[in-house]
């Protein structure tokens, strides 16, 4: 499981240290702050904002829970930085998220505690001048498979955990999917993978049949979720690109916008890339949550 690991969070432990030093004069970054619990621990996260909005008693933004993946067993809301960084620039009040891991604590309590988060974003959007109709989720690997249970998990469905903040809804307006299971029964897994699904979910798929199919996003798509956007490596060694022309097919099946960004020969995270899905990615949260189309069409 070292491999697998370590290759999920690549991509945004390289990123993200290349700024570890640098300031971001012109946000506005709170750090460890307190959004609720979960067995008696503290969970924190990290909120960015531009300056701008912070200076501004008039202005009011979108909000954007961001979940770092690690394979539901590492990682760290720290790791997710540059991206805060750059999704704060393009005027989002952004929540870098933490939740529990594995092995100590499996499914579903990462739902829960991201649940828990944007309730938090919710409870506060007064104070953080944020519209609460207009909250999306991003998140990589297993961030991504986290935040898709958000945007498409109705309180009905369950799993809202008992952090705190209960008066509000965790679910979100629009989803940013970089390479997250969205299928955990599809049966696609490589061998030397399926320990991992079966430390998580507590068990071997035939025996537990019923965990696998409560923590798939594919459970839950109906045509009143979150518009989505799926950004996936082709050659993708840990989980399938065949995840994401699922994601594509069902949502779009069920009456959801969908939008899949095939990157052609990548892996598990990409850097030649970046630039382009990254600006894919802010563009697509501008139409959801802001109405706006981008500047220019590019397929690059």
């Amino acid at each position: 499981m070292r491999i697998f690991v370590s290759i999920t969070c690549l991509l945004f432990l390289v990123v993200s240290t290349a700024r570890a030093d640098k300031t971001a004069p012109d946000l506005d970054v709170q750090k460890d702050i307190v959004f609720g619990s979960g067995d008696g621990n503290e969970l924190k996260l990290d909120l960015y904002q531009p300056k701008s909005h912070v200076d501004n008693p008039k202005s009011v933004l979108p909000g954007l829970i961001v979940i770092y993946g690690g394979a539901w067993k590492s990682g760290s809301k720290d790791h997710m930085r540059i991206f805060c960084e750059q999704y704060a620039r393009a005027d989002y009040v952004v929540a870098s998220v933490s939740y529990r891991l594995l092995p100590k604590y499996k499914f579903p309590a990462c739902v829960e505690d991201c649940k828990c988060g944007v309730r938090w974003m919710r409870e506060n959007a007064d104070k953080l001048r944020i519209d609460p109709d207009h909250i999306g989720a991003m998140g990589a690997s297993a961030g991504g498979h986290l935040s898709m249970l958000l945007g498409y998990m109705d309180p009905s469905d369950g799993l809202e955990g008992k952090g705190g903040h209960e008066k509000y809804s965790s679910k979100v307006q629009c989803v940013v999917n970089y390479f997250g299971p969205f299928d955990l029964t599809t049966r696609t897994w490589k061998p030397k993978d399926e320990p991992l699904l079966i430390n998580f979910l507590g068990g071997k798929i035939d025996d537990v049949m019923d965990v696998y199919k409560r923590a798939s996003p594919a459970n839950y798509v109906d045509k009143s979720d979150a518009p989505t956007i799926t950004l996936h490596g082709t050659d993708d060694p840990l989980v399938p690109y065949s995840q994401a022309v699922l994601v594509d097919k069902v949502l779009k099946e069920r009456g959801v916008e969908s939008e899949l960004v095939p990157v052609d020969g990548a892996g598990h995270g990409w850097w030649n890339e970046m630039q382009m899905t990254q600006r894919k990615s802010i563009d697509f949260l501008n139409k959801h949550l802001k109405g706006k189309q981008p500047a220019t069409a590019s397929s690059n």
